[in-house]
């Protein structure tokens, strides 16, 4: 079966770089290679997004999404060529992706992971679907771009190509970047644990990993966060639609766009950052993202019950409301159904605290807190750039422990905070 998947891991590749390099020509950004990548598996979400309005995201549109992004390709050859001449190293280190095992299952597969996935395989988007089972509604975008770079029965090809170009963007990043900063060592550190099978031991990599996909892309939203100030022209954009991207994926990465909005702001009159651009893929992606989502259940935001609609086919606001608190319970307290009674004191944070230090991020990150500690008492001396990622991820860890504190959903805050430090 591997070497079925590996002929098509390496075309959707190719075809990630056609479209994101011909992303990047639009919107008047220089990207390497790595940062083209991200940018076509956006691509790949908007065109999932859109395509499953009218049609089932089937074999045949794969093989015509595919084929343009390698038509794409060719016609951006020259560019291509010339990002990869002197950059054989950034391109080994993302190669090594190829090493790490993918083929991880877990209970969430066979519940509702896989049937979404064959279900956008076979049949246009279906309003009211959720009232079938409240699973999928949960509209996340990895489940548009796997029938179009995926297949059911493969399942991790989306995380591989993003690992890839996650590990081949950082690897040029630390190259430019100047010896014994933070950004020096946060990339370093980053493609270290990236490179030498870390995603496995944080599980990070498995079948349509949704929390992992948004780890990675966590990880790499502060990688850019770091660089942003040498190259704003280029990572605004970017923080931007990585932002949005990990939105669409999963809404525990709700900060990272509300980040990535605030810096657009700060920097919305910087003689050569243009965000009108960027801004209206942003409002594209999201848009059909959240129509999508109304469609199915209802809700623009499923499960925020305020932003339901009163629709024939929606899910009861009730019902809604329920999942949401579930949610929150079961991520403090899994197993216990008292929902109720969870949410309304604090007798679960003993048991939680135990539990979450157990996660290889949370250990990170208490390691990152020790050595961060140990570096200050010893004089080092903290920039205000990295003052302000530091503001950025306490905001993010905030935001996590108040809204769902599963170790699965902060995976990528506890992580980026320990590298950081």
């Amino acid at each position: 079966m591997i070497w079925r998947a590996y002929p098509l891991a390496i075309g959707a590749a190719v075809a990630c770089l056609g479209y994101g390099f011909g992303l990047g020509r639009l919107l008047g950004i220089a990207v390497n290679i790595g940062d083209a990548g991200i940018l076509g598996i956006a691509c790949i979400a908007i065109l999932g997004c859109a395509i499953h309005f009218v049609s089932a995201l089937s074999t045949t549109v794969q093989m015509v999404v595919i084929g343009v992004g390698l038509a794409l390709c060719l016609v951006f050859r020259d560019e291509l060529i010339r990002r990869c001449r002197g950059n054989f190293v950034p391109i080994l280190a993302g190669l090594s992706a190829f090493l790490h095992r993918y083929a991880v299952t877990s209970y969430d597969n066979g519940l509702y992971h896989l049937q979404s996935v064959k279900w956008n395989s076979e049949f246009p988007i279906t309003p009211g679907l959720a009232n079938l089972h409240s699973r999928f509604a949960y509209n996340s975008a990895l489940f548009l771009m796997a029938p179009l770079d995926d297949r059911p029965e493969f399942g991790w090809i989306s995380g591989l190509l993003l690992l890839l170009f996650v590990l081949i963007s950082c690897y040029a990043r630390f190259s430019q970047a100047r010896r014994g900063t933070a950004e020096f060592w946060f990339l370093g550190l980053t493609i270290a644990l990236l490179a030498l099978g870390a995603p496995g031991g944080l599980g990070w990599l498995g079948v349509l990993n949704a929390d992992g996909f948004v780890a990675i892309l966590t990880v790499y939203w502060f990688s850019i966060a770091l660089s942003q100030p040498s190259q704003p022209q280029t990572g605004v954009p970017l923080l931007l639609l990585v932002g949005a991207l990990a939105l669409t994926v999963k809404l525990s990465a709700a900060p990272l766009f509300l980040l990535a909005l605030l810096a657009a702001w700060h920097r919305r009159k910087t003689a050569d950052v243009r965000l009108l651009k960027p801004a209206a893929v942003v409002v594209v992606l999201l848009g059909l993202w959240m129509a999508r989502d109304v469609v199915s259940s209802g809700c623009a935001v499923y499960p925020l019950p305020q932003s339901c609609f009163d629709l024939p086919w929606a899910v009861p606001r009730a019902q809604v409301a329920a999942e949401m608190v579930a949610i929150q319970s079961w991520a403090r307290a899994p197993g216990r159904l008292d929902y109720a009674k969870v949410m309304s004191d604090w007798t679960w944070l003993g048991e939680w605290s135990l539990r979450t230090w157990q996660n290889w991020s949370a250990q990170l990150f208490l390691f990152g807190g020790i050595a961060g500690c140990v570096s200050v008492l010893a004089g080092a001396r903290v920039n205000r750039l990295a003052m302000a990622v530091f503001a950025e991820l306490c905001f993010c860890l905030a935001y996590w422990f108040w809204s769902a504190p599963d170790g699965r959903f902060g995976s990528g805050y506890l992580a980026a905070a320990g590298i950081w430090r």
